[in-house]
């Protein structure tokens, strides 16, 4: 396969992609250690000088076209699940607020009662008498 349509048929998928899964699945396919423009790299090395000179450059453009539309379809995937969820949580600021509960405990009989349950973990018990003025 040329590498002129290895890239169309790798932007085509990339363009079909809906998912996140499916896009990484594309990237592994594509520029993964067995992936196919990997194997397109890995071919240099056999290759004469004169050669290389003239395919380095088009493999690493490829390689760099496929990371760009990758992340750029990624982007474009992102956006619409950020947009989804804005349309799904919609609030109506015309709605009146819910009630809060009235009154709340004393920050010192909130720590009071905090200190009794931990002693009464601990084993001991609360004794109340009368109150000395």
């Amino acid at each position: 396969m040329s590498i002129i349509d290895l890239e169309k048929t790798i932007l085509a998928e990339i363009a079909d992609a809906q998912e996140e899964a499916a896009l990484e699945a594309i990237r592994v396919n594509a520029l993964g250690k067995k992936g196919s423009i990997s194997e397109l790299l890995a071919t240099l090395g056999k290759m004469p000088p004169e050669e290389r000179k003239v395919q380095g450059p088009l493999i690493n453009g490829l390689r760099d076209r496929i990371t760009e539309a990758l992340a750029a379809q990624k982007a474009g995937i992102a956006d619409r699940a950020i947009e989804a969820r804005l349309i799904a949580e919609r609030l109506d600021v015309s709605l009146p607020p819910r009630p809060e509960p009235q009154g709340r405990v004393h920050p010192v009989a909130q720590v009071l009662e905090e200190l009794s349950a931990i002693f009464a973990d601990m084993g001991f018990g609360v004794a109340e008498g009368p109150d000395i003025e």
